[in-house]
């Protein structure tokens, strides 16, 4: 059913983020789809960056990209139906942004504990779900 599925993951929560993964893998498998990988890494203040070696980003990029490889092998994703990019910015405008790339047809997103910021703010999922360009899959 669907062919080009997105799936936000965030490194800093693997255990949830592979659930969310092996949701999208399952959508995947069932249409022989493609699924592309995102996760989204936050943005430093200038303040902390004069403090990081040069190489940082380059360095945070290579381990990132290896993390979202394992978790796709982990997941059963076949290596030609998989692709992976970890772009730096704002969690929910970078995940529609890539939407709009791959031309995705399904966004996987997970679902975090909201707390009362959660419900006055609204949650990067949330924000997903009101502005996504294709059906959007949040997983619980």
């Amino acid at each position: 059913m669907f062919k080009n599925i997105l799936v936000a993951v965030d490194l800093a929560e693997v255990e949830r983020s592979q659930e969310t993964l092996e949701a999208a893998a399952e959508q995947a498998k069932s249409s022989n789809g493609m699924v592309h990988v995102v996760y989204i890494r936050p943005m430093l203040i200038e303040a902390v960056l004069e403090y990081l070696p040069e190489n940082y980003y380059s360095e945070e990029e290579r381990t990132s990209l290896a993390a979202l490889q394992d978790m796709a092998d982990k997941a059963g994703l076949p290596r030609d139906r998989v692709s992976f990019s970890c772009p730096i910015g704002s969690a929910y405008e970078k995940v529609l942004e890539a939407a709009r790339e791959h031309n995705a047809d399904l966004i996987v997103v997970g679902a975090h504990r909201t707390g009362m910021t959660g419900f006055l703010l609204g949650s990067n999922a949330a924000r997903v779900v009101r502005h996504a360009p294709c059906s959007v899959l949040v997983a619980r």
